[in-house]
């Protein structure tokens, strides 16, 4: 096991601003076998619009959105972090491992802390994914949505042509490393100019995020849908939604981003940030958050460039 790290330091300062800001960890309980954790709104933030910001592979809620979080409770938003299943401190019996099954839990999980409707949702990736499912299966309880960096629309024929671009034999290698050297071909993949790095890091990077829960994971891979020919059966929404993307995202490039903005037809406007890549939330979160915490606030357009 890697000794105590950069990654180890990272997650503890985000869960230091997190208790800082009066968010609460919580583990709820489901009717179908999952538990799943959710930083929950400080207390008094009942009259506030719900706000559940939901991650990709990777890191947890709470790493993936520490750069948001301060920007949307000082929009006063009440916001949700949570853990998806087999991230972080999220758990289930379930035998179920498509993405429809995260979004049916993560609705009963609100319904649980007793939120019904109004909600916001913004998703990354994996998360946009769960998103445009929440979106498209519970629309009397989901309002405004907000999609970044996601292949929803990515079909087979995509697939095949990313994998003969980039001489990958899929897409396993960049989300689900298994050794150091994929950890730092991932990286480089998915960040423009990566930081360099300690090998001991990307050692606990393996580790954190890579290794635990590793087989639940590749399953829920396999049942992602990205790359198959259900992108080609995907129904339209019937919320406001804003897409946000990374001028260099090569996991799921521009022209994902324009299939979605089509697919979903007039009025959804896209957001390119420039000179970042896959995790503009990371890369770019002052423009990332503008744009969000614009759409969601007033509903009117952003810029389509920041």
């Amino acid at each position: 096991m890697a000794n105590a790290g950069s990654v180890d330091r990272r997650r503890a300062r985000a869960r230091r601003l997190f208790e800082r800001r009066g968010m609460r960890s919580q583990r709820i309980p489901l009717d179908n076998g999952t538990t799943l954790h959710c930083w929950v709104p400080p207390s008094g933030c009942e009259a506030r619009p719900p706000l559940m910001l939901v991650h990709g592979f990777g890191w947890d809620g709470m790493t993936t959105w520490e750069l948001q979080l301060e920007a949307f409770l000082e929009a006063e938003f009440a916001v949700y972090v949570p853990d998806l299943i087999f991230f972080g401190e999220s758990t289930t019996t379930s035998s179920r491992r498509d993405v429809a099954f995260q979004a049916e839990c993560l609705v009963a999980m609100l319904r649980r802390l007793g939120v019904q409707s109004g909600v916001h949702v913004l998703g990354t990736s994996y998360g946009g994914m769960t998103t445009f499912l929440m979106a498209s299966m519970f629309p009397e309880m989901i309002h405004k949505v907000v999609i970044a960096s996601s292949g929803v629309c990515m079909d087979k024929s995509d697939y095949v042509a990313f994998g003969q671009k980039y001489n990958f034999v899929g897409m396993r290698n960049v989300i689900l490393p298994i050794t150091v050297d994929e950890v730092k071909e991932s990286l480089s993949f998915i960040v423009p100019n990566p930081p360099q790095l300690a090998n001991s890091t990307y050692e606990e990077l393996l580790e954190v995020m890579y290794l635990k829960n590793r087989e639940s994971k590749m399953e829920l891979y396999k049942g992602s849908s990205f790359g198959t020919d259900e992108a080609l059966t995907r129904p339209t929404l019937t919320q406001e939604v804003l897409l946000i993307w990374g001028e260099h995202d090569r996991l799921f490039d521009i022209h994902q981003a324009l299939k979605l903005k089509k697919h979903l037809g007039n009025g959804v406007e896209l957001v390119i940030i420039k000179d970042v890549g896959h995790t503009p939330q990371s890369e770019a979160p002052k423009a990332f958050n503008t744009a969000a915490i614009g759409f969601f606030k007033s509903g009117s357009l952003p810029q389509s460039r920041l």
